[in-house]
C-alpha cells in the first residue's frame, strides 16, 4: 500500500470531479489518500475504510472566492479604471509576483504534506497535482528551486496543449516545473498532446489520462430544472452548461437563439451555470446586456450547478448540448457526461473536442461563432430518431475509471 497525496488548492470546474474521482480511485487500489482541499470533508462524499482517508482543507475556498467577488464589485473608481485599462492584469503577471506567489503556493504545499505526515506518521510516496497550471507553474521559476520548496514525488494533471505552440524557449515556458528532478510525470488529457510533447521534449513522462467525469445518477425532481421544463413549454432544449464566459460561446449561443427565434424554430435556448464576476471578470457587463436583450427564446439560470446528480439533472433535460466554445484548444468531461445521458453535442472546428465528437459520432462540428451553421447543427440533431446508434459507448470506455485505474497503477508502480 502507498500514500498518495490528492491536491486542489482550487474547487471551481471539473477540478472537485477529478479529485474525489482520483481519491475513490486510489482507495479503492487500497492506498491510503492524503486529500488536501479547500473543502470539508464531507463535501468530498466520500466512504473510505478507517484510516484510508486523511482530509486537511487547504487551498483557495468558494467562501474566500465569494470574498474576492464581493471585493469586485465594490471596488473603487480608480481601480476599475485600473482593471478597464489593463493595469491590474499587469500587475497581477508581473515577473516578481509571479514568481513570489507561485514559490509560496509550492512552499505552503509541502508544508501542509509534512503536517499530515508528522500526525499520521506515514510517509508520503507520491503526489498528484491536480490543477497545477494555476498557481504551480511559473515560467520563471527554476525547476530546482522546486525541487527544493517540493521534495516529493509528483505529477500533475496538465490540460493545456497550447504548450505545443509556445515558441518561448524551455526555460521561459510555463511547463518549466515538469523539468524538475521529482516531477514523475505529466497527465494529459489527449493522446495528441501526449504524443506533441513526447516529441517536444523527450524527457517529460507523459501519460494520456481519460476524461472522467462524474456520472452519479440525475437528481430527481431538481428545482431548477422542474422550472426549465416549465419554461420549455414543450419545445426542444438546446443547453449551454457550466461556466458562462465568452470563451465557453455565450455570444454566440445567443445569437443562435435570436437566429432560431427570427425563423419561429421551437427551441428553447438554456445557459445555466455560473455566472458572477469571479468567474467572468471584465466580461461580465458584456455578457450581462446581451442575456437581459436576448429573445425570449432564450433564459438565463446564472447559479452554479454542483458536479454529479445536480450537473447531471441538466445534461438530461436538454436534447442537445451546446459545447461550441471559442479558441478553446482543450478538451472537457462535458462530452462524457452527454455521452454518458445519450446527448448529441455540437462543438468548434478545428480543436481536440471536434476530433474526439467525429472519431466517436457524438455530434457536429461547426465554425466558430457561425449562428447560421449552428441552428443547420441544432435542427439535424434534433430532427434524428433518438434510437441512432451513436458511439456513446465505446467513448465511456476509452474514458472510464477503469482506464484511470490503469494510469494511476502507471503511475504509483513508478521509481521515485
Amino acid at each position: 500500500m502507498s500514500t498518495i497525496a490528492v491536491i486542489s488548492h482550487l474547487w471551481q470546474g471539473h477540478i472537485p470531479a477529478y479529485h474525489r474521482l482520483l481519491a475513490a480511485r486510489l482507495l479503492s487500489a487500497g492506498h491510503r489518500v492524503f486529500s488536501l482541499a479547500p473543502v470539508a470533508e464531507e463535501e468530498l462524499e466520500l466512504i473510505p475504510e478507517p484510516g484510508a482517508l486523511i482530509h486537511l482543507c487547504f487551498g483557495q475556498s468558494p467562501a474566500t472566492q465569494l470574498r474576492v467577488e464581493d471585493q469586485v464589485r465594490s471596488r473603487p473608481a480608480w481601480r476599475r479604471l485600473l482593471d478597464r485599462s489593463g493595469g491590474a492584469g499587469f500587475l497581477k503577471r508581473a515577473i516578481l509576483l509571479e514568481l513570489l506567489r507561485s514559490a509560496r503556493l509550492w512552499k505552503s504545499t509541502s508544508a501542509s504534506i509534512e503536517a499530515l505526515e508528522k500526525t499520521t506518521g506515514a510517509n508520503i510516496d507520491m503526489a498528484i497535482l491536480v490543477y497545477p497550471a494555476v498557481g504551480y507553474l511559473c515560467p520563471t521559476l527554476p525547476a530546482f528551486i522546486v525541487d527544493t520548496l517540493f521534495p516529493v514525488p509528483w505529477v500533475g494533471i496538465w490540460n493545456g496543449p497550447e504548450m505545443l505552440a509556445d515558441p518561448s524557449p524551455p526555460l521561459r515556458r510555463k511547463d518549466r516545473a515538469f523539468r524538475a528532478r521529482h516531477c514523475r510525470g505529466v497527465l494529459v488529457p489527449d493522446t495528441s498532446i501526449r504524443d506533441g510533447l513526447g516529441t517536444l521534449d523527450p524527457s517529460l513522462r507523459v501519460y494520456a489520462m481519460p476524461e472522467i467525469a462524474d456520472l452519479r445518477p440525475a437528481q430527481a425532481n431538481h428545482p431548477q430544472v422542474a422550472q426549465i421544463s416549465r419554461d420549455a413549454e414543450g419545445r426542444h432544449i438546446v443547453g449551454l452548461l457550466g461556466n458562462i464566459t465568452l470563451r465557453k460561446g455565450i455570444l454566440s449561443f445567443i445569437k443562435l437563439a435570436a437566429l432560431a427565434w427570427t425563423r419561429q424554430r421551437p427551441i428553447f435556448f438554456v445557459a445555466a451555470g455560473d455566472f458572477s464576476l469571479s468567474s467572468c471578470g471584465d466580461e461580465f457587463d458584456l455578457i450581462d446586456e446581451a442575456c437581459r436583450t436576448a429573445p425570449k427564446n432564450f433564459r438565463l439560470y446564472p447559479k452554479r450547478l454542483a458536479d454529479g446528480p445536480v450537473f447531471n439533472a441538466h445534461v438530461m433535460a436538454c436534447d442537445v448540448i451546446f459545447a461550441a466554445y471559442h479558441n478553446f484548444p482543450f478538451q472537457s468531461n462535458l462530452l462524457t457526461k452527454a455521452a454518458a445521458f445519450a446527448k448529441p453535442v455540437i462543438v468548434s472546428q478545428g480543436f481536440i473536442m471536434e476530433r474526439r465528437t467525429v472519431e466517436y459520432d457524438l455530434g457536429l462540428a461547426v465554425p466558430q461563432d457561425d449562428a447560421e451553421k449552428a441552428l443547420q447543427a441544432a435542427t439535424v440533431l434534433l430532427e434524428l430518431p433518438p434510437s441512432i446508434r451513436r458511439r456513446y459507448a465505446d467513448y465511456l470506455n476509452a474514458n472510464s475509471l477503469d482506464a484511470l485505474d490503469q494510469v494511476l497503477a502507471k503511475l504509483v508502480a513508478l521509481p521515485a
